[in-house]
């Protein structure tokens, strides 16, 4: 129903695009004051209709002046509706139909996006970080699947607002997974399971595979934990706000 509604549009534009030569607004002009001037009657016209009718017997307008004058009047007066009203509802109305179907596109995405990781797993995977300084391999692999799905073309958000705070966010997310696989290891060590747990520096923390001498070293990467996974929550807060804004979700 709504293809056979826009070829209908696009048909509509065509015809009146046909219609609607660069000097319309002159020929619409020249239309009207000729059917004015057939209403007034001007003498220019009285002196040709009394020659014509003293040399041949014939009327250019007879009676019917004014009935011809209206009826360019009107016909000038609709041509410029054609070429001004139904042609800017037309374009209104295809640009109404290309912004609903972003809408629903961008939508779409979203839904795809919040599938994989929701706010609730978000604020359960920095809670278990910032108390334990430790994430499970399943949430880094999940976490890292988002980036290179929400990463691909067909996945890119088509409002601007939307696009730049999902690379914000996507920017943040890479920097925190970068951290981890680079300054966290698994512990305890020889963890016989697929999902096994990762702690943040274990040969530098006491309670792990450290010594107390190892704490300045320690306390160190922790700040820059705990600065990256700030930075990822405020640009998913402003990101998920982004997408109210826009979608109204």
């Amino acid at each position: 129903m709504k293809d056979s509604f826009g070829i209908w549009l696009y048909r509509v534009q065509k015809i009146i695009e046909v219609l609607r030569p660069k000097f319309y607004n002159k020929l619409t002009w020249l239309i009207v004051i000729s059917g004015l001037s057939l209403m007034s009657k001007p003498l220019w016209l009285t002196l040709i209709n009394i020659a014509f009718e003293k040399m041949i017997e014939f009327s250019i307008t007879e009676n019917s002046d004014t009935a011809w004058g209206f009826a360019l009047v009107v016909t000038g007066l609709l041509y410029h509706l054609i070429n001004t009203g139904l042609y800017e509802f037309v374009i209104d109305r295809k640009g109404d139909a290309l912004n609903q179907k972003k809408e629903e596109h961008d939508t779409q995405v979203f839904k795809s996006l919040d599938e994989m990781i929701d706010e609730p797993y978000i604020e359960n995977v920095f809670a278990h970080m910032h108390t334990s300084d430790a994430i499970f391999l399943d949430d880094f692999t999940k976490l890292r699947d988002f980036v290179v799905y929400a990463s691909e073309s067909r996945n890119q958000f088509l409002a601007q607002e939307l696009k730049l705070k999902t690379q914000s966010f996507l920017t943040s997310l890479e920097g925190l997974l970068y951290f981890i696989n680079k300054e966290f290891d698994e512990y305890p060590y020889g963890q016989d399971k697929l999902n096994y747990r990762m702690c943040l520096a274990p040969q530098l923390n006491c309670d792990r595979g450290g010594s107390w001498e190892d704490g300045p070293k320690y306390g160190v990467l922790v700040r820059q934990m705990m600065d990256l996974s700030a930075s990822l929550n405020d640009s998913y807060k402003n990101w998920r706000l982004s997408v109210k804004e826009n979608l109204a979700i």
